[in-house]
């Protein structure tokens, strides 16, 4: 896929639109086909509804200000499809939706939350972290050249601060 000659920022987060959406919030007369020097849009991209481009291309969008990935849905959709019920504020053990997401449609929340959406399959190729981060919250510590057996950080990565780790790297199975 070439995914390894991005660097885990480019995986996590899509680009952000370069030029100011007035008179241009008809995203698919320029992206659908790649017309005057548009990037096309991807295929895995058919099917959207162009009105949530700036969901993930705005520059403030929660995507792009994001210091952590989007948590997957962790239990099947069959008769759970209204999300808000349960995580508007947060009953039954149900993680509440983060202030950011106010006034989203809650026909969005598989787009990132989905496990077939772009964010998780780019989470999911950066790999989780595999330990207990208590105590290892600098990540550089041992990453940053390899030591104590550690993956040692790749080269694309270099201006990627540590603090954003877990914005690719979600957390495994161990917990914080």
């Amino acid at each position: 896929v070439g995914a390894t000659n991005l660097s885990a920022q480019e995986l996590a987060k899509p680009p952000v639109t370069p030029h100011d959406m007035a008179g241009k919030e008809n995203c698919a007369m320029c992206h659908a086909e790649g017309v005057m020097g548009a990037t096309k849009s991807p295929a895995s991209h058919e099917g959207f509804d162009q009105a949530n481009c700036q969901l993930c291309h705005g520059e403030s969008s929660p995507v792009q200000t994001a210091t952590a990935a989007a948590g997957a849905i962790p239990h099947d959709m069959a008769g759970k499809e209204n999300c808000a019920m349960c995580h508007a504020e947060g009953v039954m053990g149900a993680a509440k939706s983060p202030a950011s997401h106010e006034g989203f449609d809650q026909a969005n929340c598989q787009l990132c939350h989905g496990e077939s959406s772009p964010v998780q399959t780019a989470a999911a190729a950066a790999g989780a972290i595999p330990h207990d981060m208590a105590g290892k919250e600098n990540c550089a510590m041992c990453h940053g050249e390899g030591v104590m057996g550690a993956t040692k950080t790749p080269e694309n990565h270099g201006d990627i601060g540590q603090e954003k780790c877990t914005v690719c790297h979600a957390m495994g199975e161990k917990t914080m």
